[in-house]
């Protein structure tokens, strides 16, 4: 595996790679949290039977993986004619990972509480971290990999491969930007999560966790008396 480009940056409160926003197209992945998330409509019902019904065929696993609050792995489709996280949905890697013969394999999503995100597709893999340096700023890095016999300018290129998440990275900020000047203003009121943010409440339900076992400190180990 080969690190086909490895961008970072610093902002407040989210870096991105990206100083411009470019409109994402919609036609790539499905975004929805699980395959049967209630609102999806029937176009996207078929289209997870379908998927589905090629992944088991060819004995790729797809059902969610229930890793409580820390851990959440999961495989999404592509809409139809599209196979990988570029502009036009084609495949941003002639390549393909592993011994793939297949390209429309979908993304598998992996997530790894508080600040790790992956997707796994065919002809790519993008690793995705935040890093906190303090309340009002944090560090994002980026790395897409393709398979190590991958030639850039032959079977890749730079900006084909990349150009859909670092517009994700510049929409992504300005919205962070935009939720965190709201949160810290005086007519701020917190509310609860809706039911489909569910991963916002785990995080919550995560750091609150963390907070309270530093504050207990480290569980003291008794000894038995001889």
């Amino acid at each position: 595996m080969s690190s086909a480009s490895d961008s970072g940056a610093e902002a407040s409160p989210l870096a991105a790679v990206a100083s411009d926003v470019t409109t994402v197209p919609s036609m790539a992945l499905v975004e929805f949290a699980l395959p049967d998330d209630p609102r999806g409509p029937a176009q996207f019902k078929a289209l997870m039977d379908a998927k589905t019904a090629k992944w088991d065929a060819l004995g790729l696993p797809h059902k969610p993986a229930d890793g409580g609050q820390e851990f959440r792995c999961i495989r999404l489709p592509f809409h139809e004619g599209a196979v990988s996280f570029t502009m036009d949905g084609g495949p941003a890697c002639r390549k393909l990972l592993a011994d793939f013969t297949e390209a429309d394999l979908g993304s598998v999503r992996m997530f790894r509480a508080p600040n790790n995100w992956n997707h796994l597709l065919s002809d790519h893999i993008i690793h995705f971290r935040v890093l906190p340096l303090g309340q009002d700023r944090t560090a994002v890095r980026t790395t897409w990999l393709v398979h190590e016999d991958a030639v850039e300018g032959v079977d890749y290129d730079i900006e084909r491969l990349t150009e859909v998440w670092i517009a994700t990275n510049a929409q992504d900020a300005e919205l962070a930007e935009v939720n965190h000047r709201g949160i810290r203003s005086m007519a701020y009121r917190p509310g609860p999560f809706a039911p489909s943010e569910f991963m916002l409440t785990n995080f919550a339900n995560w750091y609150a966790g963390k907070m309270a076992d530093f504050v207990a400190g480290p569980t003291p180990v008794r000894m038995a008396a001889e």
